[in-house]
C-alpha cells in the first residue's frame, strides 16, 4: 500500500512520466511507422473531403483514448506492486494472444509482423485503465453488481463470448484447430469464480475500452480481421475483438488474483 499525501503525488508523477516515456520510446524505436502514419495523415488532410473528415475522426478517437489513459492511470495508486504484476502478466498473455491470432491469420497487422512487438505495450497500459475505471464504476453504482447482477452478468458474458468466439475461429481454423483454444478459454472462464462481480466490472469496462481501440485500429487499417471483406465483416471483427481482448484481460486479472498473495504477501 502507498502512504497518502506526498507519496501519492510522487507516484502519480512516476506513473505519468512512465506513460510519456512509453509513447516516446515507441515513436523513437519505430520512427518508420511513426513517420509513415504522419505522412499518410497529412496527405489525407490535404486531400480534403471524405478522407480528411475520416482522418480527423480517427485523430479525435485516438486523442480520446490517450486522454483516457493519462487521466485514469494515475487516478488510483494504492498498489504499485500489484500494478507491476498485472502489467507483467498481461504482457505475456498479450504476446501469446497476438502471436496466435496473427500466426493463424485470424487478424493481421498492416506491417505483416507476427506479432508486432510495438502493439504489446498497449496491453499493460490498457489493463491499468480498465482496473481504474472498473474501481470507479463499482463505487459509483454502490456495489449494485456485487449485490444483484454480478454473477448473472458474468455468465451471460460467457455465453455471448462463445457465441461470437466459436464461429469466428472455426471459419478460419476448422474444428481441429479450434478445439484447443475452446478448451483453454473454458479453463480460464470456469476457474477462480469467487469474485465474479468484480470480474463483471472488468469485462464491462474492457468491452468499452476495446470498442474504442478496435474501432480506431480497424477503420484506419492498422489491423484487420479475417472477416474484413465479408458483409458486415468489420463489425463482426470488432465484436470478436471486444470479447476476445476482454477475455485476455480477464485471464490476466484471474492469474494476478491467484499469484499476487502467494508471491508478495
Amino acid at each position: 500500500m502507498v502512504p497518502p499525501d506526498i507519496d501519492q503525488k510522487r507516484y502519480k508523477i512516476i506513473y505519468l512520466t512512465a506513460l510519456v516515456l512509453v509513447f516516446a520510446g515507441l515513436s523513437l524505436a519505430r520512427t518508420d511507422l511513426f513517420m509513415g502514419a504522419f505522412r499518410a495523415t497529412m496527405q489525407n488532410l490535404s486531400a480534403g473531403g471524405i478522407p480528411a473528415i475520416k482522418v480527423m475522426a480517427e485523430i479525435l478517437l485516438l486523442g480520446a483514448i490517450m486522454a483516457l489513459t493519462f487521466r485514469t492511470v494515475p487516478f488510483r495508486i494504492d498498489d504499485p506492486v500489484g500494478d507491476g504484476v498485472s502489467m507483467a502478466v498481461i504482457s505475456c498473455y498479450a504476446y501469446l494472444a497476438e502471436w496466435w491470432g496473427t500466426a493463424t491469420g485470424l487478424w493481421t497487422y498492416y506491417t505483416g509482423e507476427t506479432p508486432p512487438l510495438w502493439i504489446i505495450p498497449a496491453w499493460p497500459m490498457g489493463i491499468l485503465v480498465i482496473d481504474r475505471l472498473a474501481y470507479k464504476i463499482g463505487g459509483m453504482f454502490g456495489g449494485l453488481l456485487e449485490k444483484v447482477n454480478g454473477r448473472r452478468i458474468y455468465w451471460i458474458w460467457a455465453v455471448l463470448f462463445y457465441c461470437v468466439f466459436t464461429p469466428f475461429i472455426m471459419a478460419k481454423l476448422g474444428w481441429t484447430g479450434s478445439v484447443v483454444p475452446l478448451a483453454l478459454t473454458a479453463v480460464i472462464i470456469f476457474a477462480g469464480r469467487r469474485d465474479l462481480a468484480r470480474c463483471s466490472h472488468i469485462l464491462l469496462v474492457s468491452a468499452f475500452c476495446v470498442l474504442l481501440a478496435d474501432t480506431w485500429g480497424t477503420t484506419n487499417h492498422c489491423w484487420s480481421y479475417h472477416t474484413q471483406t465479408a458483409r458486415f465483416g468489420m463489425i463482426y471483427g470488432i465484436t470478436f475483438g471486444i470479447f476476445f481482448d476482454s477475455f485476455v484481460v480477464l485471464a490476466a486479472v484471474k492469474t494476478v488474483a491467484y499469484i499476487r498473495p502467494r508471491l508478495f504477501s
